[in-house]
C-alpha cells in the first residue's frame, strides 16, 4: 500500500492527466475508506497523505463541470475524512466552488436516505427502545465540526443502524464493505458512538417484545460505557 501510494504520489502532470475525473474521485474514495475504517498503517502513512494532498489538487484543476454526481458526493467523503484528520490544505477547503457543489450533492444523497430509512427492522428496534426507555430521534441528520452524517436512530448521542446478515458489530466495523464501513465511522465521529445491530441477530428476536428491549437496553449499555 504504502509502495503504491509513493508510486502515484511521483507521476508527472502529464501522466496526471489521463485520469478520468471519476477516477480521480474513486482513488480519493478509497483513500478516505481506508484512512477512516482501515488498518492503522494507512492513516499514519506519509505517503498515503501526500497521495491524497495531490488527489484533491488534481480533482480542483479539473473544475466544477468534470465531475458528475457520483464523484460530488465521492468527493465530500473523502473532504470529511481530510478535515476530520486534518490532512495538510484540509481536502477541498480550498475550492469553495467545487466543495459547495460536494455539499449539496452530499445534502441530496442525505435526504434521499433519511426517506429510505424510515421503515422496516429500524422501526422495529425504535419501538423496543421506546419500551426501554429511551428517546430516540428517527433518521437524523447529525453534524459536528464540519461534518454531516445521517444516523438511521439517534439514541442519546449514540447512532444506530441495522446491518445486512453479514455485518457485526465491530468499531472499526472492519468486516463491512468500504461504503458501509465509512458512514459507520462517520456517524461515529460526529454522534461521538455508532452502533450496528445485525438483521441476523434482530430476526432471532422477531415476536419477543421482552428479548428485544432487554436486547437494545444492553447495547445501549455498552455503547454508553
Amino acid at each position: 500500500m504504502e509502495g503504491l501510494a509513493e508510486f502515484v504520489s511521483k507521476q508527472s502532470e502529464q501522466q496526471w492527466g489521463k485520469w478520468k475525473e471519476q477516477e480521480l474521485s474513486n482513488s480519493l474514495y478509497a483513500w478516505a475508506v481506508l484512512t477512516a475504517a482501515g488498518p492503522p498503517a494507512a492513516s499514519a502513512s506519509p505517503s498515503f497523505k501526500v497521495m491524497a494532498q495531490q488527489l484533491f489538487g488534481q480533482v480542483s484543476k479539473r473544475g466544477i463541470s468534470a465531475i458528475l454526481y457520483l464523484g460530488l458526493t465521492q468527493l465530500y467523503l473523502g473532504h470529511q475524512v481530510a478535515v476530520y484528520g486534518k490532512l495538510p490544505g484540509g481536502g477541498l477547503s480550498a475550492d469553495a466552488q467545487l466543495l459547495g457543489k460536494a455539499v449539496a450533492a452530499n445534502e441530496a444523497y442525505l435526504n434521499e436516505l433519511q426517506r429510505r430509512m424510515k421503515g422496516g427492522e429500524i422501526n422495529e428496534v425504535a419501538a423496543a427502545l421506546q419500551l426501554a426507555g429511551y428517546e430516540i430521534q428517527m433518521a437524523q441528520a447529525v453534524e459536528k465540526d464540519g461534518l454531516k452524517e445521517v444516523a438511521p436512530l439517534l439514541v442519546q448521542g449514540v447512532a444506530l443502524r441495522v446491518g445486512d446478515i453479514d455485518e457485526y458489530f465491530r468499531s472499526p466495523p472492519d468486516l463491512l464493505s468500504g461504503g458501509k464501513q465509512i458512514h459507520v465511522v462517520l456517524a461515529g465521529w460526529v454522534c461521538g458512538s455508532s452502533i450496528v445491530i445485525s438483521m441476523a441477530d434482530w430476526a432471532g428476536l422477531k415476536g419477543n417484545p421482552q428479548q428485544q428491549q432487554a436486547y437494545v437496553a444492553q447495547r445501549m449499555q455498552e455503547a454508553l460505557a
